[in-house]
């Protein structure tokens, strides 16, 4: 299995050369070391600091597999006052269930995740969920910056009862915006946001909050004139798009 998705946490070197499973499994799952590493860095990313003192100081207790802070003896368990808090899975193994959610290109069912883990799927369940909390409080924080822009709308919901398309559906719509390195190449983040109605003002409005919009920036779209309202903030390639071309 070869999961390929634009993750720089599990990349290897090289634009789009992304980690294969046999890259983790070598990297990190038989490596107990680089695994707290890992849970190590994205905890203090700035270094370790003592939440009862501010010393930034500790030495690593084996026996009880925590931190002890240099100054004050204060002990902090690497996944203590985090969403993994509770976690009863060995380091390896919860991290080999992220990176499974993580970088699956099609997703991983609760089923598929609890056999290759081999662990219940009541557990798998919880996992899943948790990994959607991470994702869904990185993408309500993060603001998108890019040389490179690409959005949509897109309407969700049952068949319309009006048999119309398009901005005159009574179906639900949805403004996508994705970012990326290069010009409709290598995603990098997707910010999704409910519409009550899709117009250019509610698009601007959404832009001007989450989105950097400097004049050198570019934003392509699929012909919606909807967005022509953002061309004085950036370049806007707003061209329908003939999906019958091959490379289109």
């Amino acid at each position: 299995m070869n999961y390929k998705r634009n993750n720089k946490r599990f990349s290897v070197s090289g634009r789009g050369d992304y980690m294969s499973t046999s890259d983790f499994i070598i990297r990190y799952y038989t490596n107990p070391e680089a695994c707290r590493k890992f849970f190590f860095d994205m905890k203090w990313p700035t270094g370790y600091y003592c939440e009862k003192c501010g010393c930034t100081h500790y030495y690593f207790m084996k026996s009880k597999q925590c931190y002890r802070c240099a100054h004050c003896k204060h002990d902090e368990r690497l996944l203590s006052n985090t969403i993994f808090q509770e976690n009863k899975l060995p380091l390896n193994v919860l991290l080999y269930g992220l990176f499974l959610i993580f970088t699956a290109k099609k997703g991983i069912s609760s089923l598929q995740l609890s056999e290759e883990l081999k662990v219940n799927y009541k557990t798998a369940c919880l996992l899943q969920t948790k990994a959607r909390i991470l994702m869904r409080n990185s993408n309500s924080k993060r603001s998108l910056d890019s040389s490179f822009y690409e959005s949509d709308v897109a309407y969700t919901g049952a068949p319309s009862h009006n048999g119309k398309r398009g901005r005159g559906t009574d179906k639900q719509p949805f403004l996508v915006v994705l970012s990326t390195e290069q010009e409709n190449q290598y995603p990098l983040f997707v910010k999704l946001k409910e519409m009550t109605v899709d117009s250019g003002e509610n698009i601007e409005k959404y832009f001007d909050q989450y989105v950097v919009m400097p004049q050198d920036r570019k934003l392509n779209t699929d012909g919606k004139s909807t967005y022509n309202i953002l061309k004085t903030k950036m370049q806007v390639e707003n061209e329908k798009i003939d999906y019958e071309q091959e490379e289109h």
